[in-house]
């Protein structure tokens, strides 16, 4: 008989129809050893039983021979042996079959034998028989494999069915992601052009910040430094006040009084830029003070501050400032 069934070889639905065919191989065989001790009708029906049982087989073979053609091609050598280990017994059971079936005295009994005239006419009686009986079988065994192809046709069409389905369902699939993943890159690409936009727009604001800073820190330190140069080399105000006072009262004519003076260095010569030489205001009080002393006289006085005098009083006041003192810075 056939080798143990192998369960580590093959696909799993290969090795249900293989039990299956170990189960009606064991039916037949017993049919088989049992019909040639039975005669007559028993006999018949044995046979018909067994013929049966050898069609299971044949169609249990031909599922087979359609389902190891998914196996794997690791497996599929041990498969075709066990395959044809099948087809072996199921031939011999076939050949065995058709022995028994051809013994025509045990089917049929002594009957014809008791009566030798008739020997023709029942062997021509017996002959139509065997060819109906043959041909019944022909015609069940081939009904048989239409119905089971028709099944494996309508399967196989389902599962084309359901398999086109399946990739219509992916292909949609596919082309929706596609389209997102298209999208998503069009996102990036703006969000790419943003940031890289962004980053210029904070490195040139980042530029002008550190600009900016730089010059106000530049005139803070320029301020300071003025401040404190100016600090150090002005001469007080009250001390240039005195010196002024002091020069005015030491020409020989009384042009200006104390006051006045005063009046005259808050007013005008507090614009004058701190830390020059006295002098100059010394200058400045002399001449507007012989220039009022001119008013007085109706006489003509240059208002260019002495430089082309018209008497000698302008002279006398160029004079006094030569021989005046400077504050020292």
């Amino acid at each position: 008989m056939s080798n143990p069934l192998d369960t580590d070889a093959g696909s799993e639905l290969f090795s249900n129809y293989e039990a299956e065919l170990k189960l009606i191989q064991a039916d037949l065989s017993q049919k088989l050893d049992q019909i040639p001790d039975l005669q007559g009708e028993p006999r018949k029906a044995a046979i018909s039983q067994a013929d049966r049982a050898l069609e299971e087989a044949k169609e249990l073979l031909d599922s087979m021979r359609l389902e190891k053609q998914s196996i794997p091609q690791a497996s599929k050598v041990k498969v075709n042996q066990r395959f044809r280990n099948y087809e072996s017994d199921i031939d011999a059971a076939k050949r065995q079959l058709t022995t028994l079936r051809d013994d025509r005295q045990a089917l049929f009994g002594k009957r014809y034998r008791d009566d030798p005239t008739n020997n023709s006419a029942g062997d021509q009686q017996l002959e139509q028989r065997q060819q109906l009986l043959s041909g019944t079988d022909r015609l069940e065994r081939s009904s048989g494999r239409l119905r089971e192809s028709q099944r494996i046709a309508l399967e196989t069409e389902d599962i084309g069915r359901n398999t086109l389905a399946d990739l219509g369902r992916q292909r949609e699939t596919i082309e929706h992601t596609r389209g997102t993943l298209l999208e998503s890159e069009g996102y990036t690409d703006r969000s790419n052009k943003t940031l890289r936009g962004m980053a210029r727009r904070m490195a040139t604001n980042k530029i002008i910040t550190i600009a900016i800073i730089t010059i106000l820190v530049i005139l803070i330190i320029a301020v300071i430094l003025s401040s404190i140069t100016v600090a150090v080399s002005a001469p007080p105000y009250d001390s240039a006040c005195k010196h002024t006072e002091r020069q005015v009262r030491r020409t020989k004519r009384d042009v200006i009084s104390t006051p006045k003076l005063r009046h005259f260095l808050r007013t005008k010569a507090v614009g004058n830029p701190v830390g020059g030489e006295i002098s100059h205001w010394t200058h400045s009080v002399i001449v507007h003070g012989q220039a009022a002393q001119a008013q007085h006289q109706k006489m003509p006085y240059d208002w260019t501050g002495g430089r082309a005098p018209l008497n000698g009083i302008a002279v006398e006041g160029r004079r006094q400032i030569k021989r005046g003192p400077k504050l020292r810075s």
